[in-house]
């Protein structure tokens, strides 16, 4: 703002000589105070109280200003380049409902396939903001977000904006029923928030939906490249790998959530082991069903009874109680406590 109305009108300097003194500055700062200064004067989270946050600043945003009058020529006509320019602050305001819609459309991949985005954390998703999915873990995906954010909340200030233009058209007082208008949205979403959580209190809170339904006879896949059961893995697994996924503890359990059962169950299950061999105790819903010794690479059925199964619910939990870690056995230093190194698996009727 000063450099608008101010600094702008004598500030004559070449770019190289105002570049060269702005990072001159810079180094001589960083040099002097041993390392980069930060300040997130935006939330005032400032660790000493002095000038320096100001100094700071005031560098950083003067070498955005020339970046800025650099850019101008080339992209100042520019209609996209405008277009982001006029609406930054519907940009601010609204990034976040385009996150979250990007965050959506994964979500239904994830919950109505076994084929699309079946490592997206289910739960992360529920209850932190913050979580952002990338398809494969590629930091470059993330450019979706962006361009889903800003597109969305241009379009929400072009709706916003032609409102305001038939506001005006048709009232002899346009500012004065914009504002109650505007009043009346408020107070209609505080009154709809209200009963939201009110309702969501009453009803015993938030409660994160199951993406574990699960039709018999459906193979499942363990290995980071077909990985399409992750959604049934309550606990006790490691991360997938390239050939399977690895028990991580003494127990692994997987739920499933299976229509229409009218009679026993079998268990087909791919593994390795960690070791020379590993005894493995199967339960389903807490009931114990069988048990096996699993050795190299094989394949094994367990019998599921129709009397173990509670409705629709099928709870595996294999025991492993000799699962060990290859940092206490002196092998490497992975701390984690492998059993059984899971390829494929699949529930059908007997």
């Amino acid at each position: 703002f000063i450099y608008k109305k101010i600094l702008e009108k004598k500030d004559g300097l070449s770019n190289f000589w105002y570049f060269f003194i702005i990072i001159g500055i810079q180094l001589i700062i960083i040099i002097y105070k041993g390392g980069t200064l930060y300040y997130w004067q935006a939330w005032s989270q400032f660790t000493e109280f002095n000038a320096w946050p100001f100094v700071v600043g005031f560098l950083g945003i003067a070498f955005w200003l020339r970046v800025a009058r650099v850019l101008e020529p080339v992209m100042g006509k520019s209609k996209i380049i405008n277009l982001i320019a006029d609406n930054t602050f519907s940009i601010m305001m609204n990034q976040f409902l385009g996150f979250m819609l990007v965050k959506a459309f994964f979500a239904i991949g994830y919950k109505y396939t076994n084929i699309l985005f079946q490592d997206f954390a289910w739960s992360d998703y529920h209850t932190n903001i913050w979580y952002y999915y990338l398809p494969k873990g590629l930091q470059q995906t993330r450019v979706v977000y962006i361009f889903v954010a800003i597109a969305l909340a241009i379009v929400i200030q072009k709706v916003i904006d032609r409102l305001k233009k038939r506001i005006s058209y048709s009232s002899k007082n346009p500012e004065k029923r914009l504002l109650i208008i505007e009043i009346d949205l408020c107070i209609i979403a505080c009154i709809i928030a209200y009963f939201i959580a009110a309702y969501v209190q009453n009803n015993g809170g938030v409660q994160i939906p199951k993406v574990n339904r699960y039709s018999l006879g459906s193979e499942l896949f363990f290995d980071s490249t077909n990985l399409n059961a992750s959604k049934y893995c309550i606990s006790g697994f490691s991360t997938s790998e390239e050939f399977y996924t690895w028990t991580d503890g003494k127990e692994a359990i997987l739920d499933f959530n299976i229509d229409n059962i009218t009679s026993d169950l079998s268990l087909n299950l791919e593994c390795g082991v960690y070791g020379e061999s590993q005894d493995v105790n199967v339960y389903i819903n807490e009931k114990y069903v069988d048990s096996f010794v699993a050795v190299g690479n094989g394949k094994y059925k367990i019998d599921i009874p129709y009397e173990v199964i509670e409705g629709n619910d099928v709870t595996v939990k294999f025991e492993i109680p000799e699962a060990s870690s290859p940092a206490s056995n002196g092998e490497s230093t992975d701390d984690r406590v492998l059993g059984l190194s899971i390829e494929k698996m699949s529930i059908v009727e007997k």
